[in-house]
C-alpha cells in the first residue's frame, strides 16, 4: 500500500479511511503491482461467494460463471481485480468485513473505528522498523512518471525553481484540470531513465538527493508501508548484517 491522503492520521504507522477511501487504496493497490494471483483467488470467494470462481492451473486467469448456471469463462487476474472491486463498490462490505479485507490486502493489523463522527477503518501501515538505507533504489528503478502534487508544484514555484519545474510535464485532463508528471526529460519530453536529482556520494555506495529540501511528496511518503516496500524492492526493512 502506497499511504493514501487519509483524512485523519493517528502517527506515521497508523492511518484513519472511509469506507470509499478503503475502495481507492484497495484499487491503487491492484493497479500497481503485478497481478497477486493467490490475494485475489481468496478475496474472489470472500467478496463474490464460495464457489463463483476456479482457479486456472495455467496462471492466466480465473475460470468464472456467467451467471448462476452458465458457462465458465477464463478472466484474466486485472480484469478479475476489477471485478471484485466493482462488486465491493456495488454493495459496500459491513466493516467488520472490510477490515478482515485491509489485513488480506495491506499485510497489516487493521480495525473498525470512528472518528470525528465518521465510521471507518484504522489500517496500520508497518512501518516500525523502518530505516532508508540511501542505496537509492526508488530513485532509480520505481518507476517513473508518476504524479507531483498541486503542493508540490506551487512550493517549486514560490521558490523559483525553474531547474526543477523545467523536469515537470503537464497533462491536462476535462478542460482546466491539471496533472503533472515528474521526471519529464525536456530535451526530449519523454520520461527520465532515472530520477535526475540523484547523486553518489563520492567514495561510497550511498546516494543523495539534490532536491532534499523540496524534493516531492511522493518521494517523502516513500515507501508508506512496509508492503509496499516489500513489493518495490525496498531494503529499508533489512536487519543490519
Amino acid at each position: 500500500m502506497e499511504l493514501p491522503d487519509g483524512r485523519f492520521v493517528a502517527d506515521d504507522h497508523r492511518i484513519f479511511l472511509l469506507p470509499e477511501e478503503v475502495l481507492a487504496a484497495i484499487r491503487e493497490d491492484f493497479a500497481q503491482y503485478q497481478p497477486q494471483r493467490h490475494l485475489l483467488l481468496n478475496l474472489g470467494a470472500l467478496v463474490l461467494g464460495p464457489g463463483q470462481t476456479v482457479h486456472d492451473s495455467h496462471e492466466r486467469g480465473v475460470w468464472m460463471h456467467k451467471g448462476r448456471r452458465g458457462r465458465m469463462q477464463l478472466v484474466e487476474y486485472h480484469r478479475f481485480a476489477e471485478l471484485i472491486c466493482e462488486a465491493m463498490a456495488d454493495d459496500p462490505p459491513p466493516l467488520a468485513r472490510l477490515a478482515v479485507i485491509c489485513r488480506m490486502v495491506f499485510h497489516g493489523r487493521a480495525e473498525t473505528g470512528r472518528v470525528d463522527g465518521a465510521d471507518g477503518i484504522w489500517v496500520e501501515t508497518g512501518m516500525e522498523g523502518f530505516s532508508c538505507l540511501r542505496c537509492g533504489h526508488c530513485c532509480r528503478n520505481v518507476g517513473y512518471p508518476r504524479e507531483a502534487g498541486q503542493e508540490d508544484v506551487a512550493r517549486w514555484k514560490a521558490a523559483g525553481r525553474e531547474d526543477i519545474l523545467k523536469w515537470v510535464g503537464i497533462e491536462r485532463r476535462r478542460g482546466s484540470e491539471r496533472t503533472y508528471r515528474i521526471w519529464i526529460d525536456p530535451a526530449t519530453g519523454s520520461p527520465a531513465d532515472t530520477c535526475p536529482w540523484l547523486v553518489r556520494v563520492p567514495g561510497s555506495h550511498l546516494y543523495g538527493c539534490a532536491i532534499q529540501e523540496v524534493k516531492p511528496e511522493i518521494c517523502r511518503l516513500y515507501p508508506g508501508s512496509r508492503k509496499h516496500a516489500l513489493m518495490t524492492g525496498c531494503r529499508g526493512f533489512e536487519k543490519p548484517g
